[in-house]
């Protein structure tokens, strides 16, 4: 120990000496840890074993910056609401609910207060020192063709924390204890991604249940056991924990926000091996990689216990990595004419955000007197600001082709139209909606008086949106009875239903829904409550109607399950454009579900509002014809027509 005392000697004097330590070393971490100092060195000093010392100072070098709130102590109430509703009312849902609103009025009413709680300033030395001998232990336990070698097992293995959670037991040791099976499985040989895949099956997520989404830090792994569900960042984290609890390196992986998403960003699970990477989502454990590989990022990040480019911009630091996922571009980019660029200023590039308008997702940079940008991704629209909000640059996207389209509104196009605020689909979720539209292609009303000599009356065709849909049928004969039914197995869903006989409605009585899912097939009324969201169906769907007597039916209205973000008949909306800021340039209520435009700006990018419900909107803009495109779905090959609802094409540009 002798040794060890000198160089702590030697530190503390180059510490004096050094006026101002380089940040991500040893000295510059004991610099700013306080009163903490002793627990710090008694953690660099506590053992002479070569792979101790190097992951003691790795975690200390890296350490500044980290920690979480204290004072969350006073959020107790939220978890004993919890516990009441989820044991003593048995109901989980409003368990979930009481804990956002006791969280919100806790926050709200100043019970509670916060404040930042530096890592170097708190932790212990007997919790770094067990971290590490535990994290060096179970890495030790993994076969070698799947074990990290030890610059990633610093990184991906060994870090006490993964995001803000608040540090509190030993969660590596209980964690190792539970998942102690896992070793039992690689050593009879089963395949690691096998085992990734057993392990996120026994991870126990509540699903269709309301997500816990007010406490103000991610919740570590005891929390998450309590609720068994969370956000996206909650769950990742705690399959991160069970992984490195395990000697198998894992980390979070997370867009800031999607390319085609209103408001919304998520996290993902990346698990390492000395060769290669899985990527999961925790909750549905599939491979993400390939799905990745054409959807609409804003950028790509990795979490990381290192000190990076970043600094201490962030508590945790983050590393860009889009180039692992989809192709990136660099760009140096036109200034917009009337803009003096300044060589101190702070630029950020953005992408629109319905809430916020734009949100910055990474810096912009000056190089050469112009304004550079990197990583960014095809199908997506961004635009470069300076610190005062002011724009820099036109929004602009990168083409297949690495060339730069700019939305510059010149001229005009003489007619357009209008039939959404929002994408039919988005590429993350392209399958989800193709069910929805797609799969209705086939289906058929059958109407019978004896079902033993049923008769087809209309086969359902072209249908690429999600349009509501009137439908005239030629019909002579009067039935009692009629049927929608798919023409193929899978899950079709309805919202809205009409059925008419001479121009007046005709309200027949359910008599039959058949599904797979009673608990969607049950709600019947949801077809005539003239509420878009609410929708009747499930796998293997059927429907089955009684008029009471024989009645001929000669026009049907349906509307299948989608997401409300059509043209609504009777709300009010406001249609901009982007010239320097959003200009408004039409206010108008919904008369159909298809809006006629004259003399629109050409090369526009808009923004369509719905003043009356709704907040999912995105940027679009029209082609040279007057068609409706959404850049983000640019190249997509598109067999739902988002692009040009009404015409023929199958593809998105």
């Amino acid at each position: 120990m002798r040794a060890f005392q000198l160089w702590s000697l030697l530190l503390l004097i180059m510490m004096c000496c050094s006026q101002r330590p380089e940040i991500g070393t040893i000295e510059y971490a004991l610099s700013i840890s306080d009163g903490n100092k002793g627990e710090i060195l008694k953690f660099l000093n506590y053992s002479e074993d070569t792979l101790f010392q190097e992951s003691a100072h790795y975690l200390v070098a890296n350490m500044p910056g980290k920690g979480s709130l204290a004072g969350l102590e006073g959020y107790q109430p939220a978890w004993d609401s919890l516990y009441y509703y989820r044991t003593v009312g048995n109901d989980g849902s409003k368990a979930i609910r009481k804990f956002n609103e006791t969280i919100s009025f806790l926050r709200n009413s100043g019970y509670v207060t916060e404040s930042f709680n530096y890592d170097l300033n708190s932790v212990s030395a007997d919790f770094l020192i067990n971290n590490t001998k535990q994290a060096l232990s179970s890495w030790s336990r993994i076969p070698e063709k799947y074990r990290l070698n030890f610059e990633d097992f610093c990184e991906y293995v060994l870090p006490y924390r993964v995001n803000d959670e608040e540090i509190v037991g030993d969660h590596r040791s209980y964690l190792n204890n539970k998942f102690e099976w896992v070793y039992d499985r690689l050593e009879n040989s089963v395949g690691i991604e096998e085992v990734v895949a057993e392990v996120l099956d026994s991870i126990k997520i509540r699903k269709n249940s309301p997500v816990p989404n007010k406490y103000p830090v991610t919740f570590n792994p005891t929390q998450f056991e309590i609720l068994s569900i969370g956000r996206c960042t909650d769950m990742v984290t705690y399959a991160i924990w069970v992984f490195r609890s395990l000697g198998i390196g894992a980390s979070a992986d997370y867009t800031p926000q999607w390319g085609d998403h209103a408001t919304l960003g998520h996290e993902w699970l990346v698990v390492h091996f000395p060769d290669s990477i899985l990527i999961r989502d925790v909750d549905g454990n599939k491979d993400l990689l390939e799905e990745y590989q054409k959807v609409s990022f804003s950028k790509i990040y990795r979490k990381t216990y290192e000190l990076n480019q970043f600094g201490l911009a962030m508590k945790l630091p983050i590393r860009r990595i889009n180039k692992q996922y989809v192709p990136t571009y660099s760009a140096s980019l036109e200034i917009i004419s009337d803009y003096n660029l300044s060589e101190n200023g702070d630029f950020s590039l953005c992408v629109f955000n319905s809430r916020e308008v734009w949100r910055k997702v990474d810096f912009a940079t000056i190089e050469n007197g112009n304004i550079s940008v990197s990583g960014i991704h095809p199908y997506c629209v961004y635009i470069v600001l300076d610190e005062s909000q002011n724009p820099v640059t036109h929004p602009f996207e990168i083409l297949a082709n690495d060339s730069i389209h700019y939305y510059k509104p010149e001229g005009f196009i003489p007619h357009a139209e209008i039939t959404r605020k929002y994408p039919i689909y988005r590429t993350a979720h392209r399958a989800f909606h193709e069910n929805f539209t797609l799969k209705w292609n086939g289906a058929s009303l059958i109407g019978w008086n004896h079902e033993s000599d049923s008769v087809p009356m209309i086969t359902f065709s072209n249908i690429y949106n999600s349009q509501p849909k009137h439908i005239k049928i030629k019909n002579n004969k009067a039935f009692r009875y009629y049927n929608i039914r798919p023409s193929e197995s899978g899950r079709h869903f309805l919202a809205e239903l009409r059925l008419f006989s001479k121009g007046q409605e005709v309200r027949p009585k359910i008599t039959r829904v058949l599904s797979d899912l009673n608990d969607w097939a049950k709600q019947s009324d949801n077809l005539y409550d003239a509420d878009p969201l609410t929708f009747v169906g499930g796998p293997n769907f059927s429907l089955v109607m009684d008029l009471g007597k024989k009645i001929p039916v000669d026009e049907i209205y349906f509307h299948i399950r989608n997401d409300d973000n059509n043209i609504r008949i009777g709300d009010s909306y406001e249609l901009s454009v982007w010239k320097g800021s959003w200009e408004r340039i039409l206010v108008f209520e919904g008369t159909d579900t298809i809006i006629n435009v004259k003399r629109i700006p050409k090369n526009g990018i808009y923004w369509l509002k719905n003043l009356t419900r709704g907040s999912e909107e995105q940027l679009f803009s029209f082609d040279e014809f007057g068609n409706q495109y959404w850049p983000q779905l640019r190249g997509q090959d598109c067999p739902i027509n988002c692009a040009c609802p009404g015409k023929d094409s199958l593809v998105c540009w």
